[in-house]
């Protein structure tokens, strides 16, 4: 029960050191009178006009607001009856505003989560071995001039992260930064990898042109703004596997058995663990500028015995100004607390 508690306090841990028109946090609002036509070439074009290298050069703002749910039965491996449960409950809200450089010492980053997470075990036959345990409360965090400060304000049934204002007890040098850090696009694709390469999709007129034709991808436009918008949810993909295929294989000698067995492989098989499976991405382009990356889901499914739902939002606001870091840092106590986990 600990372990998994860890867990979710390691998840908020690397939410704080990698990230964390419209409202800054929120997903890009849709205004279905603004939609414009437009052609694959001419989506293809507006994405690669964008230089995410320039973009990450200024600070940005990570939202993220996950609801999970997920129960996972436990079964004597003998008579395969279930014997216990245990299920998790709980809501993460962050809110991280950073500016990487590939200079530590330019970096800064101010990051405020609010986490809610209850984690229960029930046994078949015997009630009094039920356990509950839970974690709620703030963790926020703070890395300026090479430290990282963290302020827990967590009520928990079980010790994990003590309470208080602290600053770790060992500073990030430039050859261990170097280390972890390649540039700011890299961590940026590398966190919203959830399935879809940002950078093909871009790349490909083909494939833009499939979901165009799908009605998968729309273009909305008002004044000077561009709203790229992508909607994909587990039957549309289905039922446009073949012109998928078309793109991303060269069908021109397959016979039906292949396109069925491809299917099966590419999609069915990858597929078939969600029962719900939508997902919307927003990208917001104004002046060659991605000013927006909006990522909105909503997934529920079963593998190996747990079946999970999850919903939320990430977002990414670019161009953002840099809040000012808290005025008592230098009040904070030095702790061994180790690093590790925060990286």
């Amino acid at each position: 029960m600990k372990k998994i508690l860890s867990i979710f306090v390691l998840f908020a841990a690397v939410v704080l050191m990698v990230g964390c028109g419209d409202i800054q946090g929120e997903f890009p609002e849709i205004n279905e009178n603004k939609q414009v036509e437009m052609t694959a070439e001419e989506v293809t074009t507006l994405l690669s006009a964008v230089n995410m290298e320039t973009e990450t050069e200024e600070a940005m703002m990570l939202s993220i607001d996950l609801d999970i749910s997920a129960v996972n039965e436990m079964t004597d491996m003998w008579s395969n009856t279930k014997f216990a449960e245990t299920s998790i409950d709980g809501t993460i809200s962050s809110r991280t505003y950073m500016y990487m450089h590939d200079d530590i010492t330019e970096v800064k980053m101010l990051s405020e989560n609010e986490i809610d997470l209850t984690v229960s075990t029930t046994f078949v036959e015997d009630s009094s071995l039920n356990e509950e345990e839970t974690l709620k409360g703030s963790l926020n965090a703070y890395f300026t001039e090479q430290y990282l400060y963290y302020n827990a304000d967590l009520e928990s049934s079980t010790e994990v992260l003590d309470n208080g204002k602290y600053k770790m007890n060992l500073g990030i040098t430039q050859a261990m930064w170097d280390e972890l850090f390649t540039n700011p696009e890299d961590m940026v694709d590398d966190y919203l990898d959830i399935g879809i390469d940002i950078n093909e999709a871009i790349d490909d007129s083909e494939m833009i042109g499939v979901m165009l034709d799908a009605e998968m991808l729309k273009v909305y436009q008002s004044g000077g703004e561009t709203t790229i918008y992508f909607d994909m949810n587990k039957q549309a993909l289905l039922d446009h596997a073949y012109d998928m295929l078309d793109v991303m294989y060269d069908t021109t000698n397959w016979s039906n058995e292949d396109y069925v067995e491809y299917k099966i492989n590419e999609f069915e098989m990858p597929l078939e663990m969600f029962t719900e499976f939508e997902m919307q991405v927003a990208f917001v382009i104004e002046d060659d500028k991605m000013t927006k990356m909006g990522y909105q889901f909503n997934i529920s499914g079963e593998a190996e015995g747990m079946s999970i739902d999850l919903t939320g939002t990430m977002v990414f606001d670019m161009f953002v100004e840099m809040p000012k870091m808290p005025n008592d840092l230098d009040d904070y106590e030095l702790t061994e607390f180790p690093l590790d986990m925060f990286l």
